[in-house]
């Protein structure tokens, strides 16, 4: 018997991005280590932002090893912080379960998946 979409999708990782413009999205994280999402305000991101704070390829996340996950400020005109540190241009750091990405006035927060 085949599980339902619904079902699987519970037993995803996701991004819950809330806009400058307080609108809100959810995005699935991708299983495989290594797999990048890219963040920003050009269409061809994968999240595609509306904050003119925000730089046209801002930040890059990517899935580790382990299941965890990293992010890597691109040079962005205004910075990318987790939680209240702003990070390093170019530098891949490690955020956690609950912790915040925040992209100009765009904040990003990890929701992990429920155990199967």
């Amino acid at each position: 018997m085949s599980e339902t979409p619904e079902k699987t999708e519970y037993f995803k990782d996701h991004l819950v991005v809330r806009h400058a413009d307080g609108k809100s999205e959810k995005t699935s994280v991708p299983d495989d280590e290594g797999a990048i999402i890219r963040v920003g305000r050009e269409l061809d991101n994968d999240i595609v932002l509306t904050d003119a704070r925000s730089s046209r390829y801002h930040a890059e996340i990517r899935r580790t090893e382990g299941g965890g996950l990293q992010v890597k400020d691109l040079e962005s005109a205004n910075g990318t912080l987790i939680g209240a540190n702003r990070i390093k241009p170019d530098t891949w750091q490690t955020v956690l379960a609950g912790q915040t990405i925040q992209l100009g006035e765009t904040r990003i927060f990890w929701e992990k998946a429920a155990s199967s």
